[in-house]
């Protein structure tokens, strides 16, 4: 009798373990190891300030008239990397004034904001265009990368952090690009279009060394919807950390990740289930990845319509329990792009501790994301302001280099939860 309860309860005891298990699975954001971001479904929403997931500071850039680079741009943000002894901005969409006077277009300042010098005389390095596209800066060899071509075939030129031009690469494809390991992870959108069914750029994903060149050649990664053409959106479809690169291709539902052993595993895979809208893309970017959590935004073409169906918004994929959680609601994705209030108003819920960041804030750090701040909107919200910058910017005057809102983030989230 006493043997056959002790079976009875070690059967109960599995049963359990066994439901519990299915159930968890069950609440998991997780299949196959792949995380599921379903546009259509209601997150629970995780109450954090940006205090509690990053330390801010405040770094007014200096300038002199010769140097401000003057582009209050979203743009710049990716282009833009952070440590302790340097700080490096590359202005890669100047305005046509600026682009008259042959400004550089790479800027170097000390950590408090100070100038240092510049690089990179439009119209003539590279050599190949008035602008770059994109950035990269490999910290360990002191370089910085500029990319001058995404649709066609162009350059790759680096310059030291001394800001002298070192050399100049030719490339058959256009790229986005990432660094890990200190190398370039390079990336080319793949696009087959209806008008031009012959267009085929190549392969999707290499790795190159800038002293020993291409070394790595991969599998084609999915390009996503080839009757659609338009393409990514230069340099802000790559992140990296210090283990993987993350790979987001505008309009396509998976999000891939190159690990410091260079293989290839799909890591996000977006859902939208309307059966009114089978086609729709709605696509994650991942933003900060910490031991804890993975921070990212969703994002939809918003020159369409489609834009109109899905709500913009800021989630955090909780490592420990496997779920996603909501932090912002950033209402209707619209083209907010060309609407300078709107930014406003996100750099507005910034300064008052809100997370409202996405992909327009990423830098060339795998643990930084900045907000950069003009002069004139700083004077219009002084209220909004902390004590430490006030007197900063009351010595400013329009047409300044703007102030960098930095966000380092890695702080625990254990407390909150």
């Amino acid at each position: 009798m006493f043997v056959f309860r002790n079976f009875f309860s070690i059967v109960v005891f599995f049963i359990t373990i066994v439901f519990v298990s299915a159930c968890a699975d069950n609440d998991s954001d997780i299949v196959n190891g792949v995380i599921m971001y379903d546009s259509s479904k209601i997150y629970p929403k995780l109450d954090v300030k940006l205090s509690d997931l990053a330390d801010v500071s405040f770094i007014p850039l200096g300038g002199e008239d010769s140097i401000n680079f003057l582009t209050y741009s979203v743009s710049i943000t990716k282009n833009i990397y952070i440590d302790s002894t340097i700080i490096i901005v590359g202005d890669c969409s100047p305005s046509k004034d600026i682009l008259s006077k042959s400004t550089k277009s790479i800027y170097f300042f000390q950590p408090s904001g100070k100038f240092i010098r510049s690089a990179g005389i439009w119209n003539k390095y590279p050599h190949s265009g008035k602008s770059y596209i994109f950035m990269s800066v490999l910290p360990l060899q002191e370089k910085v990368v500029t990319h001058t071509a995404f649709y066609e075939p162009g350059s790759m030129v680096a310059f030291s952090f001394n800001g002298e031009y070192e050399y100049l690469t030719e490339l058959d494809k256009g790229y986005m690009s990432s660094v890990l390991n200190d190398k370039l992870v390079l990336y080319d959108r793949l696009y087959k279009y209806k008008k031009d069914p012959s267009f085929n750029i190549g392969r999707a994903l290499s790795v190159y060394d800038l002293r020993e060149g291409f070394f790595n050649d991969f599998k084609d990664l999915n390009p996503g919807d080839e009757e659609l053409d338009s393409g990514i959106e230069p340099g802000f479809g790559m992140y990296s950390t210090s283990f993987r690169t993350y790979i987001t291709s505008f309009r396509t539902d998976v999000v891939y990740a190159l690990d410091t052993n260079y293989n290839i595993t799909p890591v996000f895979k977006s859902v939208y289930k309307n059966p009114e809208h089978p086609d729709d893309h709605n696509i994650v970017y991942p933003l900060i990845e910490t031991d804890e959590y993975i921070l990212f935004c969703n994002r939809m073409d918003f020159q369409s319509e489609k834009a109109e169906r899905y709500k913009y918004g800021i989630w955090i994929f909780l490592k420990s329990e496997q779920k996603i959680y909501q932090i912002s609601d950033m209402g209707y994705m619209k083209v907010f792009a060309e609407m300078s209030s709107t930014y406003s108003e996100y750099s507005k819920k910034l300064l008052e501790g809100e997370i409202f960041v996405n992909n327009y804030n990423r830098t060339q750090n795998s643990d930084i994301l900045v907000s950069v701040l003009d002069i004139d909107f700083l004077k219009e919200n002084m209220d909004l302001l902390p004590e430490q910058l006030r007197p900063i910017v009351q010595t400013k005057t329009t047409g300044d280099n703007p102030v960098l809102m930095v966000m380092r983030f890695g702080k625990s989230l254990k407390e909150q939860l």
